[in-house]
């Protein structure tokens, strides 16, 4: 039993170690909102239950430009904001910060824009 729980505990931490790799070589640190404001966190695998990469937002574009209506701007790894357990990629950082401005309605309209846009792709 005691073999089983061990390589059940190893295997947790290999999956974590190889997938942040790439914040393992940066302490990477998002800003993550809430109903407080804003704070920067150090990214630790198990954050808000999911590992950034299930839970980041328009497949990594930019979220302030998906807001705004452009879904093909990319979003960039050095600039991450986590809110509600989902991660937006932003292309700058005063992206980012404008999209911080108004959280909820800017999160809102990149929804609705990229669930317009998901369904243009299926057609």
């Amino acid at each position: 039993m005691f073999q089983i729980a061990l390589m059940v505990a190893l295997m947790f931490l290999v999956s974590c170690a190889s997938g942040n790799r790439e914040t393992a070589a940066h302490h990477h640190h998002v800003t993550e909102c809430g109903g407080n404001g804003c704070e920067m966190r150090e990214n630790r695998c198990g954050m808000k239950n999911c590992s950034m990469e299930t839970c980041k937002m328009y497949e990594g574009q930019c979220a302030y430009s998906v807001a705004h209506g452009d879904v093909h701007v990319k979003g960039s790894k050095e600039h991450k904001l986590v809110h509600d357990g989902h991660v937006y990629f932003f292309s700058s950082e005063e992206k980012m910060n404008k999209f911080k401005k108004d959280i909820e309605e800017n999160a809102q309209k990149a929804n609705e824009n990229w669930e317009a846009f998901k369904w243009q792709q299926w057609r």
